[in-house]
């Protein structure tokens, strides 16, 4: 049986031990809005971001975790390695990236006709697609 979805869209979490760069990346470099934390005592804090309709999680660790993912790029390891935004933005959007001191993997381009794209890294392995429609 397939999902009956009450909300149309995907909430994505990180798992980090590095609360100040992963609060620098996704709120301070993309903007999202800080909405609420929630404390989960001896484990650590998860912290609520509004991403559009979307949910983004930061969950900060107390302790470092038993294993830690890759920062070798996409295609280092099998598992969620990439987030998608659609933006209005593009080229400003990878300046502020670029400027954070975060990598461009690849610098905006026509991806498809209508498409146009740009990949990113937020520092902690994860790989963030930049897709902007063009007319």
């Amino acid at each position: 049986m397939a999902a009956k979805l009450v909300k149309a869209c995907l909430d994505v979490g990180l798992v980090t031990t590095d609360e100040a760069e992963a609060v620098r990346f996704y709120e301070g470099v993309l903007g999202f809005a800080h909405d609420f934390d929630i404390p989960f005592p001896g484990m650590g804090i998860v912290k609520r971001y509004k991403c559009g309709e979307s949910v983004f999680r930061i969950f900060v660790l107390e302790k470092p975790a038993a294993h830690a993912n890759s920062t070798d790029g996409l295609a280092s390891q099998t598992g969620l390695r990439y987030i998608t935004l659609t933006v209005s933005n593009l080229d400003e959007l990878v300046g502020e990236v670029e400027n954070a001191g975060f990598p461009v993997i690849s610098a905006p381009r026509l991806l498809r006709p209508g498409v146009r794209n740009a990949v990113v890294e937020d520092g902690m392995g994860v790989t963030v697609e930049l897709l902007e429609p063009v007319d």
